[in-house]
């Protein structure tokens, strides 16, 4: 049997004898601006680990004709071959030639680059020069930066746009299924497709799993475990970038992920992190990652290496230090926000081309003592299984922004897997044409978010499915926004009304979907009250919960909802109850006018037989009350241990309607508006669960907040990725009015001022 060694993945790593550097060799002598510059050189001398620069220390030092000296680590290399093979033609990787060692640079002034290499290993030093380069004029649009003019949004090096539209493409597919052959294969076809689509950027993992991990916790190898990095998987990432940048996608790079700091569900990767006592590490607790300090050494040292071999990189859009820190065993926010700042600052040391730094958290709600740091460039936001997305990323974008003051997108957000929504359906079945992306991408757009959401299930969903195109109007519609040169707010609207004034059409009931449920502090976790009028228009509709908790296991998330409400005619109010917790029950209490009218004890009786997925379904169904015509209070509150889930809140009377059902969203700058209505009912949970989705009749709308004068309106098909019709209007008395069309689902629109004020087609 081969040893490990002779293995076809695994690189030995020991060297022996005295320092010494053989020949070096460039890629090339004439480089063009923001492209790579990289030099090879063979390397010998006394250590056991290349990848500790206490062992082996190796520098490139460069020098631009303007005098401006950058440096930049290098890094150990093995080269592979790849092939298709096996069970499925999974990828086969073997290694190619022996190891190496490379300094990978980016120029970004044109001219003459003088460098060279320094290095230090046992007491021993050399230092290498008389090495010459020239950067060459390109039409490359170098790093993405925030923009300077706007910094909620992104922008290249050259002055122009970034909106990130893409998806999540964490880690390659399982082989022999949905089309997937497994490896960098994958990214081949993925990465070819979101092109063609007009897609430019995804997020990938370094996913704890042997084949996507770089750090990891593999026994038979002697070239993986703590402080050492897999070469075949470096090597696949190098493909990876490469890949995007000749495809022009950019990658969020996701350094970890909360699974390495999990031993029990959900989907716990401890049994191979190399940190832990039980795989021959040091660290007996996941918290203690974040504070011991031997583990944090070890963090910027692997650091260190990423920076050294991807940094190069004009397709890294970012750094992302962790995938959904927030859910990782025994969460504590004071320490891991302190790991952040210091990490965010060994990047800033480490990193000559200034990428820019985030992370990510599971909940929406969550990180805030992380994302308000200096180091943080930008934030974001996951969420799945939304009943209205669109209303959901509108409020927590408009939250986010107004708190961080910097550019926020959705990282991830999907309808759930068929154990993860009440329908039980796979996202295959439960939204086959991609609506949600659709409208996460159209509601991020009007919201002011800095890119158009990206989606999971991307091996299992998006490919098989053939949803990249969903994403290509969108990427039209923002191709030329000068969103980085303008500075936006929310677009006012003063009312939306029928454009026939003499209809009016009655409604039996106002149906309303919460938020989704949170176990963080966040607006719909505190006391609120909402106003429900007789036209059946509730405000705020953002924060109504999804969750009601109790007084004894979560008291400072206690959340009492009290509705103001004009009922036009008698009738009823009524909630729709999912379910309610196993760690110690809960009540419903309903009270009209400040009198009890309800009240309902859901206990935890300790029945396994009445749970399912961790909470009681046993208590689920509609609890009513009756309500006479007229203004009233109605009081919902939870007094009991913990929480109880709703579906619905219903409104039985004549509600009429003001207008037409839409919603109506929007930016404006002085001179631009950017705006996307939408039928709100025309939601991926409406359209499963059987909800009427009525094309709504034309409807006038008013804005408010442009000046007077002559303005171009065009609307736009957001299907077709099309110019739908323009036509001047005149804003008088700081409002601009326009007629909606017929609408069964949404559209966009533009309204510019000055410049080419010329009807297109």
């Amino acid at each position: 049997m081969a040893s490990a060694e002779e293995h076809p993945l695994v690189v030995p790593l020991a060297s022996g004898g005295p320092l010494s550097l053989g020949s070096v060799t460039l890629n090339r002598v004439k480089v063009e601006r923001f492209d790579k510059f990289e030099l090879t050189f063979e390397m010998s001398g006394p250590w056991d680990n290349p990848f500790d620069p206490n062992q082996i220390d190796i520098w490139g030092d460069f020098t631009s004709s303007s005098g401006k000296c950058l440096s930049i680590p290098a890094f150990f290399y093995q080269a592979y071959d790849r092939s298709k093979g096996g069970e499925g033609m999974t990828e086969q990787l073997n290694r190619s030639g022996r190891p190496l060692w490379k300094i990978r640079f980016c120029p970004a002034e044109v001219g003459a680059y003088s460098c060279g290499i320094r290095a230090n290993a046992g007491g021993q030093a050399i230092r290498y020069g008389d090495i010459s380069f020239e950067c060459v004029p390109s039409d490359r649009k170098g790093f993405i930066r925030l923009a300077k003019a706007n910094p909620a949004y992104f922008e290249f090096d050259d002055g122009s746009l970034f909106y990130a539209v893409g998806e999540n493409m964490c880690w390659p597919g399982p082989a022999g299924r949905f089309g997937c052959s497994g490896g960098t294969y994958d990214y081949d076809l993925w990465c070819g497709r979101l092109k063609e689509a007009g897609g430019n950027c995804i997020r990938t993992w370094l996913r704890p799993a042997w084949d996507h991990c770089l750090e990891i916790s593999e026994k038979w190898r002697s070239d993986a475990g703590a402080g050492k990095y897999k070469q075949d998987t470096a090597w696949r990432l190098d493909h990876i970038i490469e890949l995007c940048r000749e495809n022009g996608i950019q990658v969020m790079f996701c350094m970890d992920s909360f699974n390495m700091l999990r031993r029990i569900d959900p989907y716990p990767a401890w049994n191979i992190q190399p940190c832990a006592v039980e795989n021959g590490g040091w660290i007996k607790e996941p918290r203690e990652f974040f504070t011991d300090e031997k583990a944090r050494d070890l963090t910027k040292r692997k650091l260190r290496y990423i920076i050294a071999r991807w940094g190069y990189s004009t397709s890294l859009w970012a750094w992302e230090f962790w995938n959904e820190v927030d859910i990782i065993e025994q969460y504590e926010p004071e320490n891991v926000a302190k790991w952040h700042d210091e990490m965010s600052a060994e990047i800033r040391r480490l990193d000559p081309f200034n990428h820019l730094v985030t992370t990510s958290y599971a909940g929406w709600n969550a990180g805030a003592e992380i994302d308000r740091l200096a180091g943080i460039d930008f934030v974001q936001s996951h969420a799945y299984g939304a009943k209205d997305f669109p209303a959901l990323v509108s409020s927590v974008h408009a939250r986010k922004s107004k708190a961080f003051g910097k550019p926020h997108l959705f990282g991830e957000f999907g309808v759930g897997y068929a154990s993860e929504n009440e329908f039980k359906k796979n996202p295959q079945e439960s939204d086959p044409d991609g609506l949600v992306m659709h409208n996460v991408a159209w509601s991020s757009i009007a919201s002011g978010a800095a890119g158009s959401g990206m989606v999971w299930y991307w091996n299992d969903y998006v490919h098989p499915l053939g949803l990249y195109d969903v994403l290509t109007p969108a990427a039209r519609f923002v191709a030329d926004l000068p969103l980085n040169t303008r500075r936006f707010s929310p677009l006012e609207v003063e009312n939306l009304v029928w454009a026939d004034p003499a209809r009016a059409i009655p409604r039996r009931s106002v149906d309303l979907l919460p938020a989704n449920p949170s176990w963080e502090k966040s607006p719909q976790n505190a006391p609120n009250q909402f106003e429900l009028t007789s036209g059946g228009k509730l405000s705020p509709a953002d924060l109504l919960p999804g969750i009601f908790h109790g007084i004894r296991n979560h008291p400072s998330l206690h959340n009492p909802a009290i509705f103001v409400v004009d009922f036009p005619t008698d009738g009823r109010f009524v909630i729709n109850l999912n379910t309610v917790s196993e760690y110690g029950g809960a009540n419903l209490n309903i009270s009209l006018d400040h009198r009890p009218v309800i009240f309902k004890d859901f206990p935890d009786d300790g029945s396994r037989l009445l749970l399912r997925l961790g909470s009681y379904t046993c208590h689920a169904g509609d609890y009513s009350i009756a309500v006479p015509k007229g203004r009233h209070i109605i009081s919902v509150e939870n007094t009991g241990n913990d929480w109880f889930l709703v579906r619905n809140f219903r409104f039985e009377s004549e509600f009429q309607t003001e207008g037409p059902q839409l919603r109506v969203m929007g930016i404006r700058s002085d001179d631009l508006a950017v705006g996307w209505i939408q039928n709100t009912a025309h939601t991926w949970h409406n359209r499963l669960a059987g909800v009427p989705i009525e094309e709504q009749p034309p409807g006038r709308l008013t804005l408010v907040g442009f000046t007077d004068g002559k303005w171009l309106l065009r609307l736009y098909d957001t299907y077709a990725g099309k110019w739908l019709t323009s036509e001047i209007i005149e804003a008088a008395g700081g409002r601009l009015s326009f007629t909606t069309p017929p609408t069964m689902n949404d559209f966009a629109f533009r309204v510019e001022r000055g410049g080419n004020m010329q009807l297109q087609e």
